[in-house]
């Protein structure tokens, strides 16, 4: 081999060193993206499925509204979660007419309610005891198509939203039928003009396949916890839009493949309120399964992380969102892994909305790049008969904390004060260089390998010339 020969050769392997490098994820300086979706608007941080928690999510960054959906008994589609008006939610304010033998309205399911009936009663007006610290913002439920006004209002057009239809196959007389709950809906986005921001989720495929009936240019995504597959068991489940779990071996992923869908959201774990640290937790996400979803063409989603440490482990497994209540923290997670995070949204022509203080030790900690910060270990899943409440903000809230049964779009004369706007605009500031700090060290990392390799390669090829020209003259 002649000396050019060597030279070349050795020149190509540091060549190679240093592409492996800048390609290596783990080296690169190239911010990755994951899908933060924020549950019922974030109910840890204000009252769920409420205008201010949607506004909140927006302020704060998040790539996707999830939320869900129930059609009353007079048509109109509305925002929650529960089929029934539980009483730590929402309480009784008045009649909606006089004699009304539908009085008093909770307990009752909102598919026997009519629109105006529900919107009698005032939701959010306490904390939810998993979520004490929350901002409470009471007002009435919200129709779908106030959230759609709230996303055109902040001209949010890079925002997506997770509409899951909530339909109750293990007992359809409690919500409208599917042939009646899904057609609604879809009618709903239509009208809106933002369907191209829209998927549909569902924990009953039977819907999912509606859509795809219905609308095929709908993206859909197939929740389950898992024991809705009823395996073992004779026949088909009635979540499953017509399989059998055991005819596929209790496989999430080939069920999801027959249904049509380009997601999953699994349940993260047992407990559902459970966490990492648990010692009786099991996480029922796993590798492989993100690993099969992936070959499949398939994203995986799970549901509902509130635990940061829960939130980088699945992280690490390979998934490619979650949704949370806490989006202020699996902010904090993704920031520290160097995950591109979504920017915030906010209000044309208004001050910044002032994010909430939540659980102080969460906040309070130092974190870094090698700190997860701390939170509750609650989380609180789309399947569970709870929810979230939350305290208005600070200035003005009246576009956020009613709907637009009661108030509509804020006029500018309600706007706060130069001296408030201000302190909302700087407390934004501050929030979001807080959330990057950890992503801007990541880079500085990234960048320090990326010197420390050039400058290897640098002295090596020095030395190969050198050592190539020494003994040159004396061979010939």
């Amino acid at each position: 081999m002649t000396s050019w020969s060597v030279c070349g050769s050795i020149a190509t392997l540091c060549a190679s060193l240093l592409g492996t490098l800048f390609v290596n994820p783990a080296f690169s300086s190239s911010p990755k993206d994951f899908d933060i979706q924020a549950h019922r608007g974030g109910l840890g941080l204000y009252s769920e499925s409420s205008p201010a928690a949607f506004a909140n999510a927006l302020e704060l960054g998040v790539t996707t509204l999830e939320l869900d959906t129930h059609v009353t008994e007079d048509g109109k589609v509305v925002i929650w979660h529960d089929r029934q008006i539980h009483s730590h939610l929402c309480r009784d304010t008045t009649p909606a007419f006089s004699d009304d033998p539908d009085y008093p309205y909770v307990d009752r399911y909102i598919s026997e309610l009519t629109l105006q009936q529900l919107q009698t009663l005032e939701c959010g007006y306490q904390p939810h005891p998993d979520h004490p610290d929350q901002q409470i913002a009471p007002g009435s439920i919200m129709e779908l198509s106030d959230l759609f006004d709230l996303v055109h209002e902040y001209n949010a057009y890079d925002t997506m939203m997770n509409i899951e239809t909530k339909v109750e196959a293990g007992a359809p007389d409690e919500t409208q039928p599917r042939d009646i709950f899904v057609p609604t809906v879809l009618k709903e986005i239509e009208a809106s003009g933002l369907s191209n921001q829209v998927t549909i989720q569902s924990f009953d495929w039977g819907a999912l396949k509606m859509v795809h009936e219905l609308d095929p240019s709908l993206p859909t995504v197939a929740l389950t916890n898992f024991s809705f597959f009823e395996l073992d068991q004779p026949g088909a489940s009635p979540w499953l839009g017509g399989l059998d779990a055991d005819d596929y071996d209790g496989d999430f992923v080939a069920m999801a493949q027959e249904i049509g869908v380009e997601a999953i959201s699994p349940l993260h774990g047992e407990p559902q309120d459970g966490a990492l640290a648990d010692p009786d937790y099991e996480m029922l996400v796993t590798r492989e399964m993100v690993d099969e979803a992936h070959e499949a063409g398939l994203k995986v989603i799970p549901w509902t992380v509130n635990d940061p440490e829960t939130m980088a482990r699945l992280i690490d497994l390979g998934v490619d969102g979650m949704i949370t209540d806490r989006p202020d923290l699996l902010r904090e997670v993704l920031a520290m892994k160097n995950f591109q995070l979504p920017a915030p949204v906010h209000r044309p022509g208004y001050p910044d909305f002032e994010q909430p203080s939540v659980d102080a030790s969460a906040t309070e900690e130092p974190t870094g790049p090698d700190t997860l910060p701390t939170s509750p270990s609650a989380t609180v899943g789309p399947a569970e008969e709870n929810a979230g409440s939350v305290d208005p903000p600070t200035g003005d809230t009246s576009s956020v904390s009613v709907s637009k049964s009661q108030a509509g779009s804020v006029p500018a004369s309600t706007a706060p004060p130069e001296s408030v706007a201000k302190d909302h605009r700087d407390k934004a500031i501050e929030g979001h260089e807080h959330n990057t700090g950890s992503a801007k060290l990541a880079h500085t990392g990234a960048g320090i390998w990326l010197l420390i390799s050039s400058a290897t390669f640098i002295v090596i090829l020095g030395i190969v010339l050198l050592w190539i020209r020494a003994p040159h003259n004396k061979r010939h």
